[in-house]
């Protein structure tokens, strides 16, 4: 899906090229954040009570406070239709280390998908908020580290960032070392669409192969984000890439964006 920065407060879902499609159009159909108010158009519930607890209808009448948030939480994993709504989830007090992000955009992956259906064995089976990338503005900082002259990313900072679960939000609390400044030619889609995928690359070739100047590196389904991120990677590294695909059109793909 596409991003209009003037949309101030609006959230939007990358989906990476490699998801499944079937699996993919539920996935968005059931998460879609227009200028702050989440909104859901299939399987999604909005109930008067959140999973979390709260009465919908009874606090529609009170104040928000600060610290109130919208989510998308599962209450137990298995099937696309047990997400739903919680308009009242409240977040705790930011610890030292952390910085408070208004998200802005979240990245869709395979991950996601897999946790939601109960298949991930990272993710939490109960009252699960998917997302693991994201990208917004700090909103807020700790103040024991504002007080400290530790706050490495100030208050109005573009940033993108990477979370064990919990990003489908439209606040979270974060570690600012899992944080990133987003570069001034990027939007907030592209940077919720790079940790993810960048880091898997990363990780696989510079920590566990060691990937140096020269080597041959053989890399399956290159077409992918992954694979696109790790050829490029590879490139920078001066290694010399081996790269499989599953089709002639992928094949062309290749060739010109290479």
């Amino acid at each position: 899906m596409g991003s209009n920065d003037d949309h101030t407060g609006a959230v939007y879902i990358v989906i990476k090229a490699a998801v499944a499609l079937t699996s993919a159009a539920a996935m968005v159909s059931a998460f879609a954040w227009i200028g702050g108010v989440v909104m859901s158009q299939s399987n999604g519930k909005k109930s008067d009570k959140c999973v979390c607890g709260h009465d919908a209808a009874s606090k529609a009448t009170s104040s928000t406070p600060a610290n109130e948030r919208s989510v998308w939480i599962q209450p137990k994993s298995g099937h696309l239709s047990s997400l739903q709504l919680c308009s009242h989830d409240v977040l705790p007090a930011l610890t030292q280390g952390q910085v408070r992000v208004k998200v802005h955009a979240i990245g869709l992956n395979f991950a996601d998908i897999f946790a939601v259906l109960g298949l991930y064995a990272a993710a939490s089976k109960t009252n699960l908020i998917p997302g693991l990338e994201f990208s917004g503005v700090v909103e807020q900082v700790c103040k024991e580290d504002e007080s400290q002259g530790k706050v490495a990313f100030p208050v109005g900072s573009k940033v993108f960032g990477v979370t064990r679960f919990g990003g489908y939000a439209t606040e979270i609390n974060v570690q600012a070392q899992f944080l990133f400044k987003l570069p001034d030619d990027w939007n907030f889609v592209q940077g919720a669409a790079f940790p993810v995928q960048a880091l898997t690359a990363y990780h696989a070739l510079v920590e566990l192969g060691a990937v140096k100047a020269k080597k041959h590196v053989l890399i399956q389904s290159g077409a992918g984000g992954v694979g696109i991120n790790a050829i490029r990677l590879c490139q920078k590294l001066q290694a010399q890439p081996y790269v499989t695909v599953s089709s002639e059109s992928k094949a062309k793909f290749l060739a010109q964006e290479m």
